[in-house]
């Protein structure tokens, strides 16, 4: 059976319903003076629900702005974050990218500059005030160096080439060999007794204070053969080479001086001598016409 909902107005099937409507949800008390009752009391409810829904809507709504809201904001603060992080980094690798970089540099440059700093160093100890050129000797007069015992002078008697069979030369090479006499004061062999007779000059100056260089005809400049190697060759101790005065300086009363030449490229000797204080170049001589031993 339809009836008419007093509340909304419309109609639906009471029994199917039970009364109550579909449409608005009162319950319909047919022929009960309570029905008003009901119907108020429905309306109330309707209302209580309605207001409840609308209430609960508003409350969804607030709640899911207010969630909204409070979302956003972290959101935002988090992108700020995340930008400011990646600039972080971004920075951060950027200085350690410059502070490798200017590492490597002093790795790969350093010893280099170094070097430079040492050699332009040492140049400046050795470059004298105005250039030195050698003053041209003949091989018996030779030169003299001062020394505070003396002067010692030092001169060339002949060349000749070392045929020693155990020199292992390579073709077209010769090893030429110079003799050389030092002239002692007397001063000297006064301040050093005993050492008249003794072929060293180890007592008189220092070692290192003259540097002989063979002279080719091309204008090289050649070291002497060193000790140690002689001593290989020629299967000699090197006390027996200081002893026979065939050194790589001049340092004996009575030496050679031997050197690795190409045949017949022996122009002279260029000899340098050095402050023993400064270590700087004093004298340049450069010996010719020595002459070659005879045979």
């Amino acid at each position: 059976m339809k009836i008419k909902c007093t509340h909304c107005g419309r109609k639906f099937d009471y029994d199917l319903y039970a009364g109550l409507c579909p449409h608005c949800g009162v319950y319909q008390r047919q022929g009960s003076s309570a029905y008003n009752s009901s119907e108020a009391q429905a309306q109330g409810t309707s209302s209580y629900n309605s207001s409840e829904t609308q209430a609960q809507g508003t409350s969804s709504y607030n709640s899911s702005e207010t969630q909204t809201q409070p979302q956003t904001q972290p959101m935002a603060s988090h992108r700020e974050t995340a930008t400011k992080s990646t600039s972080g980094k971004r920075r951060n690798n950027w200085l350690a990218t410059a502070i490798l970089i200017v590492i490597l540099g002093f790795i790969i440059a350093g010893p280099e500059v170094f070097h430079t700093y040492q050699t332009n160093k040492i140049a400046k100890t050795l470059t004298l005030s105005e250039p030195v050129t050698p003053t041209k000797v003949k091989p018996s007069k030779g030169f003299t160096v001062s020394t505070e015992n003396g002067d010692f002078t030092v001169t060339f008697s002949s060349r000749s080439t070392d045929n020693d069979s155990t020199f292992e030369t390579p073709e077209g090479y010769e090893i030429l060999t110079v003799k050389y006499h030092v002239t002692v004061p007397q001063k000297a062999l006064n301040t050093f007794p005993g050492q008249a007779d003794e072929n060293h000059l180890y007592t008189h100056w220092d070692s290192d204070r003259i540097s002989p260089y063979c002279v080719t005809k091309d204008d090289s400049y050649l070291k002497p053969i060193s000790n140690y190697d002689l001593s290989r060759v020629k299967h000699l101790e090197y006390s027996e080479l200081e002893d026979n005065g065939t050194t790589d300086n001049i340092d004996s009363q009575d030496g050679t001086l031997s050197f690795l030449i190409k045949k017949n490229d022996f122009k002279g000797l260029l000899i340098n001598e050095l402050d023993p204080d400064t270590d700087a170049l004093a004298n340049s001589y450069l010996v010719t016409g020595i002459p070659k031993q005879k045979k």
